[in-house]
């Protein structure tokens, strides 16, 4: 059994461990190799790890995500680690698309990524995830010379507002198609907004004293992950009325 969660602050060996497991010393990253570098990104919201393990804990798989500040609304994504033992099982793929997921529901309107184009592995992998390719880079890797650079929208929206937002950013929208992604937008925020106060309403009638499910969690443990809830839900509709003020009139 495969369980995929997201690393804590005070894990950022582990990506240390896994890089240096798979590249050696040749990572062009070098912060990565420096675990409280790792862990104060983390911390900071800079960078997020998501990792696949198996049910004693051994690690799978790894695939990040950098943010220029934390509640940036484009991630980069990188740092994909698969474990020798691990392949063949498409943990890549299943591993980013909790990331891609995540990123989702916290409001992120994209992500990008570099595959090498010594790795057609990594860039069919991507394209089955919905991304784009853009572009080269060329010089890049002194391994790989050619840099595929893809850039793939994770939300639940994604599959209508992909071709939008790359036509909106190309500046060959027509006026139909603008609107229709602002309407997209305003649809999304005023659901994200309904769920924030439904939260609140939650939160404040104190039912966080009862434990509905009979998961065993403490009511400060319920509260706080409602809260925590919330505080993405902000995030999200910060990010959304971010991209409505930037292609929405």
């Amino acid at each position: 059994m495969v369980t995929f969660r997201y690393l804590s602050p005070d894990e950022g060996g582990v990506l240390s461990e896994a890089i240096r497991a798979a590249y050696g010393d040749t990572y062009d990253v070098r912060w990565v190799y420096d675990p409280d570098e790792v862990s104060a990104r983390i911390a900071a919201g800079a960078y997020v790890s998501w990792v696949a393990e198996s049910t004693e804990g051994e690690l799978l798989c790894h695939e990040g995500m950098s943010l220029a500040a934390a509640g940036d609304a484009v991630g980069h994504s990188g740092q994909a680690v698969t474990m020798p033992a691990a392949r063949g099982q498409h943990l890549f793929t299943r591993t980013k698309q909790h990331l891609m997921d995540w990123a989702a529901e916290r409001g992120l309107a994209g992500m990008y990524s570099e595959a090498t184009a010594a790795h057609p592995y990594s860039q069919r992998a991507n394209l089955e995830l919905g991304a784009h390719e853009t572009g080269f880079l060329l010089g890049w890797s002194p391994v790989a010379p050619i840099i595929g650079v893809v850039l793939f929208l994770g939300a639940a929206f994604g599959p209508r507002m992909n071709p939008l937002v790359r036509a909106l950013s190309e500046g060959r929208a027509s006026p139909q198609q603008r609107l229709d992604f602002c309407n997209m937008v305003d649809e999304r925020i005023a659901l994200t907004q309904s769920e924030h106060q439904e939260r609140l309403k939650y939160i404040k009638a104190d039912c966080d004293r009862f434990d509905w499910f009979n998961s065993g969690t403490t009511e400060a443990k319920r509260l706080a992950d409602h809260q925590d809830a919330m505080d993405q839900l902000s995030d999200q509709i910060s990010n959304l009325f971010d991209l409505r003020r930037r292609f929405c009139p």
